[in-house]
C-alpha cells in the first residue's frame, strides 16, 4: 500500500491505495487484491471507507466446488475454491495517541464467482509509529 497523509487545519485527510499478491504454496489457487481507501479524521475521530477487488487466478470454481462428490470424496474440500469478487466497506476510527479502536462493516457490492451474499463486520485496535 502506498498513500498520502495531510492536515488542513484541524482536518486530516488521506487516501491510499495498492496492490497485494496472494499465493497458495502447493495449491492452485493464488490471488490478487486491489484496493482503494479513503479518511476524513478529525479530533479523535477517522471516518474512512474502502473499495477492494478480489482476483482469484486459477483454483476450483465455487459452483463446481459444491457438488455432492466433491464435499464427500475430497479431503481438501474448499481449500482450493477461486472466488472473485468486489466490497465496499465503511470505517470508523477512535483514537488517542498512536493508538486506535476501529469497527466497520463491509458487503460485498459485485460477485462474479462464489456466493453473492459476503458481508461482515471487523472491530480491532491498531497503533502507528
Amino acid at each position: 500500500m502506498a498513500g498520502w497523509f495531510g492536515e488542513v487545519g484541524p482536518v486530516r485527510l488521506g487516501a491510499s491505495g495498492g496492490i497485494e499478491a496472494e499465493l497458495a504454496l502447493g495449491r492452485t489457487t493464488t490471488a490478487i487484491s486491489e484496493g482503494v481507501e479513503v479518511l476524513v479524521g478529525w479530533r479523535w475521530f477517522e471516518l474512512g471507507g474502502e473499495v477492494q477487488r478480489y482476483d482469484s487466478l486459477g483454483g476450483l470454481s465455487f459452483n463446481k466446488a459444491v457438488t455432492t462428490t466433491r464435499l464427500i470424496n475430497d479431503p481438501e474440500r474448499f481449500t482450493d475454491i477461486s472466488n472473485d469478487y468486489g466490497t465496499l466497506a465503511g470505517r470508523l476510527s477512535v483514537s488517542a495517541g498512536r493508538v486506535g479502536i476501529h469497527g466497520g462493516a463491509w458487503k460485498a457490492f459485485k460477485v462474479r464467482n462464489g456466493p453473492g451474499d459476503f458481508q461482515g463486520a471487523t472491530l480491532g485496535v491498531s497503533t502507528w509509529w
